[in-house]
């Protein structure tokens, strides 16, 4: 129901339709206006921002950077910096 709650404020609010663009990106969404964003897919990038939403609460940003650190020298892959 929050999913579609949100659909309807972005048609008025620009604000929330930046945010609903945003949080669709996160659910997959490729933004191309031929393509709407759905439900699924809102649902999808709403469950990523909540997920990283409470691992920020639980760890917070800095312990969280350096599990990000760890996990990439770990795995081999590139690093951003």
């Amino acid at each position: 129901m929050a999913i579609y709650q949100m659909q309807a404020l972005a048609e008025t609010d620009s604000e929330a339709g930046q945010l609903i663009k945003e949080v669709a990106t996160l659910g997959g969404w490729l933004g191309r206006k031929r393509d709407p964003i759905g439900p699924i897919v809102l649902m999808r990038g709403m469950l990523l921002l909540l997920g990283m939403m409470s691992a920020l609460e639980e760890f917070g940003e800095q312990k969280l950077l350096e599990m990000a650190h760890k996990l990439t020298r770990m795995l081999g892959l590139p690093t951003g910096s």
